[in-house]
């Protein structure tokens, strides 16, 4: 009688997953409804699940963060649903809230079962197909209204330094060559150059200084205390950026290095205008994905050009604090999992270029918490591991 090999559904609903919470083809016609039948599909999968999802309880403090976060998110975007006639806030809340709350459980019944690697491995080969298609598309016909394949020119970085972290997190036991580095350096700047990003080029730098140079600090990196100074000095940029722009080693950074003028691309008048903006709703924001509207009417720019801020504005600071709660915990559970510190160095460095990018524009976003998630689960799956050892 022949064995016949029975197909893993997981990695099917996992590919599914990345297409919903890693990548948004701006492209393709009727996307986002694609991502709502994902999320729809995902859900029934993770029903079904039910019995696997056995470490909530030992995560509680996680779970917890996320239900805050959730609920303050549609919570704050349900009663001011009428205030923005062009745009419904309260489906976008429901709709991120779901897919955080699915891609934790997902990622950890992932990590359970112990296939964060072969995970990874997929999404790699996903993301070279769908970085070709961005650059090419790139490079022959430029973006559509600013907006390339992938989103964004902010967007596009980031899913390239998120291809070098799984790049790296997949070659972790092999040293890579000063060349095979040097390579991937001059294509994020030629890509950074192309997409006319400033801020791509510094997150490179960033990001490979870190890799090559200072990776003997990496228990320092990934210490939860050092990462929550990081990221409260970053959101606090909006308060002491008078303070750094009088000095003149970073004048002569923005000015000559970068090109740009001491005020910031018109970030200065933005910030401010954030302490009148966010003292009128402060605990509970002005609703989801509303800052277009709200930095709009009161400045003149789209957003509040700062990853924390951007989200107090939106679900004020008792939904941030439940966000940056996940962000921390995601952060200690893995720096508590001691055996799992050099297996995810890479992902951990590219929270931290995303974390230090967030001091000038919107960098906290879904590739962002997908990428706390892996972090979370690949822990989750190396304590797993050790309890059955």
């Amino acid at each position: 009688m022949k064995k016949y090999i029975k197909p893993d559904f997981i990695y099917v609903i996992a590919i599914l997953m990345f297409m919903a919470m890693f990548v948004n083809l701006n492209y393709v016609p009727n996307y986002r409804k694609m991502r709502d039948v994902i999320f729809v599909i995902v859900g029934i999968y993770l029903v079904f699940q039910i019995p696997r999802i056995d470490f909530i309880k030992d995560n509680w403090k996680l779970w917890a963060c996320i239900l805050l976060t959730s609920a303050v998110t549609i919570y704050t975007s349900y009663v001011q649903r009428y205030d923005y006639a062009d745009f419904n806030i309260l489906s976008s809340a429901i709709e991120f809230s779901i897919s955080v709350i699915e891609t934790f459980l997902l990622l950890g019944i992932i990590g359970s079962r112990g296939l964060i690697d072969k995970i990874l491995k997929y999404y790699e080969v996903l993301l070279v197909l769908v970085i070709a298609a961005n650059d090419a598309l790139a490079f022959a016909i430029g973006p559509r209204d600013k907006i390339y394949f992938l989103g964004s020119k902010f967007v596009v970085v980031y899913i390239h330094l998120l291809f070098l972290a799984i790049y790296l997190y997949n070659r972790r036991k092999n040293r890579l060559k000063l060349l095979e580095v040097s390579l991937f350096s001059v294509f994020m700047v030629v890509i950074s150059l192309k997409v006319s990003c400033a801020t791509g080029i510094v997150g490179t730098a960033a990001f490979f200084i870190f890799y090559l140079f200072l990776s003997r600090y990496k228990v320092l990196y990934e210490n939860p205390k050092v990462y929550t100074v990081v990221l409260l000095l970053c959101g606090s940029f909006v308060i002491t950026y008078s303070l750094l722009l009088n000095s003149g080693v970073v004048q002569k950074i923005v000015t000559e290095l970068l090109g740009r003028s001491l005020t910031l691309t018109g970030r200065v008048d933005i910030y401010i205008w954030v302490p009148f903006i966010l003292l009128q709703k402060l605990w509970f924001g002005y609703g989801y994905a509303s800052t277009y509207e709200v930095y709009m009417f009161f400045t003149g720019y789209a957003n509040s050009q700062n990853g924390l801020i951007d989200w107090i504005s939106q679900i004020g600071i008792v939904g941030t604090a439940g966000l940056v709660g996940i962000f921390i915990y995601s952060i200690a559970y893995n720096y508590k999992t001691e055996e799992n510190r050099d297996r995810v160095y890479p992902l951990i460095l590219f929270i931290y270029v995303l974390t230090f990018i967030s001091t000038i524009e919107i960098s906290y976003n879904k590739i962002f918490i997908s990428v706390m998630a892996l972090i979370w689960a690949s822990a989750l799956e190396k304590r797993r591991i050790n309890e059955k050892a």
